[in-house]
Parts: C-alpha cells; sequence; structure tokens
C-alpha cells in the first residue's frame, strides 16, 4: 500500500446488522471494510491476499471461534479489535499471547472507530496512512 491510502478493515462477525452498521460506520469516516460472516470467510479473503491493516473479531461465532482466529491475525502482524457481548467468553490465555483492544457489545460506533484507530496506532499503522475523519452514532 502506498502512502494516503485509506487504512483497509476486515470486520468478521456472525450478526449480519451489526457487521453492516460496524462497516457503513467505518466507511463514512474513510476507512475501506471487507467483511466476513465467519473465521473461515475470513481466513479465505487473508490467504487471497486481502491485505488489512486491522481486523474486527467477534468473540464468539459459530465454527471457529474468535480468539483462534485472532491468534492467526495476530501472527501476521494484523493489529486486532475484538468485540463480544461476553465478557466472559475470551480465553484469558489468547489475550496474553495477543496485543488487543477489546470492545464489549452493545458499542456507540465512536467507540469501534476509536479501538480501531488505537489498535492501529499501537502498531503505527496510520503513520503512513490518510487519517480518517472523527464519527459519532450508535451501532448497537
Amino acid at each position: 500500500m502506498t502512502a494516503k491510502t485509506a487504512p483497509h478493515v476486515l470486520v468478521v462477525d456472525d450478526e449480519p446488522d451489526l457487521r453492516e452498521v460496524i462497516a457503513e460506520g467505518l466507511r463514512a469516516v474513510g476507512f475501506r471494510v471487507s467483511c466476513a460472516n465467519d473465521a473461515s470467510d475470513a481466513r479465505q479473503a487473508i490467504d487471497q491476499g486481502d491485505l488489512i491493516d486491522v481486523a474486527i473479531i467477534d468473540v464468539v461465532m459459530p465454527g471457529e471461534l474468535g480468539g483462534s482466529l485472532a491468534e492467526h491475525v495476530h501472527s501476521l502482524g494484523v493489529p486486532i479489535v475484538l468485540i463480544s457481548g461476553n465478557p466472559d467468553a475470551m480465553d484469558q490465555e489468547v489475550l496474553e499471547r495477543i496485543h488487543c483492544v477489546r470492545v464489549a457489545k452493545p458499542f456507540q460506533t465512536e467507540e469501534i472507530t476509536r479501538a480501531v484507530r488505537d489498535a492501529m496506532a499501537s502498531a503505527g499503522v496510520l503513520s503512513d496512512r490518510a487519517e480518517p475523519a472523527r464519527m459519532t452514532g450508535d451501532a448497537s
């Protein structure tokens, strides 16, 4: 990616309405967004060379759980935002192995945007990207 390219976010959540609200909110402030239904779809996108700057991953999904996907994405050097309606659902050992930002559902859209910015900033991703604008609103 070149300088001033909009940061690319992969949103992985099995709830289509929430996934779309997150995607629309991030697009509204300048992020490029791709979506995946589950871990399998996310892995397929990544394996096909879909380069991402940050991943938003739901912790509890059918099939492969978000923690396993998060470890894989982390191993690729991609910053992670974990989202969950159940704060106890995440394996503490996984959390200790990966650096991530956690956001509890329900959340405001500005919370998820801030979490994406924080995850990217901690990994130095925003240093050569266009800075998306600020946003406000709800995503619950």
